[in-house]
């Protein structure tokens, strides 16, 4: 009989499909650097045996039927997830007795996690200890031995098959088909049936999840086997091109820094700082031990840490690659908190590469460099990929994260490492080995601390990645001898004259947007932006201040900026924004907090409702940033609702608080840019002890 896998949008024999998947998944497990308590042998070995079971329900008829169309899609009899999945089960258990890992741990857990990956390879992952216990379950089991005996009637072709699949492994089909049959084809009438038959896999379950402590290597591991087989059989079936990974040039940074342009539009002190911190992060990152994992670069706002950051990677990758012996050089992962700054970031990484005289990027960039969020084109371009019929293709490549730098948001990348969505965890084996760049960390929520630095710990103990956290307001996620700081002395720079730049004026009486607007009279500036906490509030003094600006017959452009703005028209805002504040237009900016990481913009005067203090902090980053003024003025606003309430609620009372206290400490009621830094180390000190 002729045994497929898949009719569309070709015919694949099911051989091939599961050989392919086998290969494909080892293949990816061998490129990989672990840590010492992993075997990569191992685990390339059981990644391969999954890939050629994952479809081993495929052999009946009734799913041949069904590809043909002959038989109802959502008939019983032509599902194969759970009936691959115990065969993928038995198989593992046979390989980790003839490796005598059978009380190893975590390889001893490999027949259940390989039984959990194949059983949801189609759908989302759940919790394994669960798994065993759904409802769902007893009608799946019931049409098992029916499979069986379809099965059993083309037994010698599959089992000729499944010797060549086998060929390079100590496995004999006949013991574990047999085993398997006898286990597995009496009919089940109850739930207790269903108990003995898995009574294996629930042993396995109940002493992975109840008498053991469980390791988050168990988690890791399932993680990326799991991502390992559905990415590598979504490609193989999708017909997807093999793609290949390219060098990125140690001097990218340096050459984009040398462009004429560059350089005339960066001649002020600023920059020089800049260019002295990015040599010192240099310095520092070509000699620090290869086995450091997590780094930190904290520098004040503006002063260029993401090209700096850049430069560090692409060191660690070369000196990753070169000291550990790689196959293939680290993928660079460069996270953001908000998709309205993924273009501009994108925009500027796209430029250093071109930039870097590398000949085959305008006609392959897809294959150097890729944004991924939620709203982002579906288009990955190669020589070879280049036509807007090929989006299924793309979309495969871009979701897998198939680029040697990638740009992305933070849900798209923590979704990933602690999540359970099937098309989000394709990624997951692409994570492993990379270097990732956290920028503007500091907008990670505090209650999402702890989990983010056990995964990150853990990615970079296990899986061999490097992590870089970039921030202004550096906050306490890791302690201080978890992390590698990257700017040495900076607090210099904080503490520095020349970044010394704005001076806050607090003001906490408490003021209605309408009366706030009234008591505005000094229009002497170039440039104002407004950021409130809420889109309401930012609404409402958007029309007031429009009324107000046209009775006094200000020369101001008004411009609005929040989320609640499509994204492709809030990118256009900001390239307008960004134009006139360049060519010394005069306008005025009104926005929520969306403004305050990363949308790099330059103002002469800011005003903003009070928030927390890293908030606050981060939108004085929008004044007077390239220090065009000796000194420029950021006002802190105590607004409230026509009701009297306020516009805080948005955020944890208690960040609130933590922040009026600190605040309330400057009886002048103004705080100097150089102290920010004391004022940011006390707020994170005390969150982290009230939280």
């Amino acid at each position: 009989m002729r045994f497929c896998s898949h009719s569309e949008p070709k015919e694949i024999l099911l051989k091939d499909h599961l050989q392919s998947v086998g290969n494909k998944s080892r293949e990816i497990i061998i490129s990989k650097k672990f840590n010492e308590e992993i075997n990569k042998e191992y685990i390339a070995d059981v990644s391969y045996l999954i890939g050629i079971s994952h479809d081993f329900g495929k052999y009946t008829t009734f799913f041949q039927e069904k590809l043909k169309q002959q038989m109802e899609k959502g008939d019983p009899l032509t599902f194969h997830g759970l009936i691959s999945a115990l065969f993928t089960f038995e198989v593992l258990k046979e390989y980790i007795k003839t490796k005598k890992l059978d009380d190893k741990k975590p390889y001893k857990f490999l027949p259940l996690f390989g039984y959990f990956v194949v059983k949801h390879h189609h759908g989302d992952l759940k919790a394994i200890e669960d798994d065993v216990k759904e409802s769902q379950l007893f009608e799946q089991f019931k049409k098992i031995p029916e499979q069986l005996q379809d099965i059993d009637r083309n037994i010698d072709q599959i089992k000729k098959e499944y010797n060549e699949l086998f060929q390079d492994y100590d496995i004999p089909v006949e013991d574990i088909y047999n085993r398997f049959l006898d286990k597995y084809k009496e009919n089940i009438n109850s739930s207790s049936d269903i108990e003995d038959a898995i009574e294996e896999i629930n042993k396995q379950e109940y002493f992975c999840f109840h008498k053991d402590i469980t390791n988050i290597t168990y988690y890791l591991l399932a993680l990326l086997l799991y991502s390992v087989l559905i990415d590598s059989d979504k490609k193989h079936a999708g017909g997807v091109r093999e793609i290949y990974r390219k060098e990125l040039p140690l001097d990218l940074v340096e050459k984009y820094l040398r462009k004429p342009e560059f350089k005339a539009n960066n001649t002020s002190k600023i920059n020089d700082i800049r260019d002295e911190i990015r040599k010192l992060v240099i310095k520092k990152t070509t000699s620090i031990p290869i086995d450091d994992k997590i780094f930190t670069i904290t520098a004040p706002t503006g002063t260029g840490k993401t090209l700096t950051s850049l430069s560090a990677a692409l060191i660690l990758r070369k000196r990753i690659t070169e000291e550990l012996k790689l196959e293939h050089e680290p993928r660079i992962i460069y996270s953001l908190p908000f998709t309205s700054i993924i273009d501009q970031n994108y925009n500027v990484f796209d430029d250093v590469l071109q930039s870097g005289q590398i000949s085959d990027f305008k006609e392959n960039d897809g294959l150097y460099i890729l944004k991924h969020h939620h709203l982002s084109e579906i288009f990955y371009k190669t020589k070879d990929i280049d036509k807007e019929d090929d989006i299924e293709e793309s979309l495969a490549l871009i979701e897998s994260w198939e680029s040697e730098i990638i740009i992305t948001t933070f849900i798209q990348l923590f979704y990933t490492l602690i999540g359970y969505k099937n098309r989000s965890l394709k990624k997951f084996h692409n994570i492993v080995n990379s270097i990732i760049l956290l920028d503007e960390v500091q907008n990670i929520p505090i209650k999402y601390w702890p989990v983010v630095r056990e995964i990150l710990i853990a990615m970079s103990n296990y899986f061999n990645c490097r992590v870089i956290l970039i921030t202004a307001t550096k906050p306490l996620i890791f302690e201080e001898d978890e992390c590698t700081e990257l700017l040495d002395n900076h607090e210099k720079y904080f503490k520095s004259d020349e970044l010394n730049r704005v001076v806050l004026n607090i003001d906490s009486r408490k003021k209605r947007i309408q009366e706030f607007c009234n008591d505005l009279n000094d229009w002497s500036k170039n440039s104002y932006l407004f950021v409130f906490n809420t889109i309401q509030s930012s609404l409402d003094f958007y029309g007031h201040i429009k009324k107000k600006i046209q009775t006094l017959e200000l020369i101001f452009k008004v411009c609005y900026l929040s989320t609640n703005i499509i994204p492709k028209e809030r990118r256009g805002r900001i390239e307008l924004i960004k134009k006139a504040l360049d060519d010394g237009e005069k306008i005025i900016i009104v926005s929520t907090q969306l403004i305050e990481a990363g949308v790099d913009i330059d103002c002469d005067c800011v005003y903003r409702d009070i928030g927390p203090l890293d908030s606050i902090i981060q939108v004085a980053g929008r004044c007077n940033r390239n220090k065009r003024f000796e000194v420029s003025d950021m006002y802190i606003l105590n607004l409230i609702k026509e009701d009297e309430g306020s516009f805080t609620k948005i955020y944890d009372d208690l960040l609130i608080k933590i922040t009026n206290d600190i605040l309330n400490k400057y009886v002048s009621n103004k705080v100097n840019e150089k102290e920010f830094l004391k004022l940011i180390n006390m707020y994170f000190q005390e969150t982290k002890k009230q939280s």
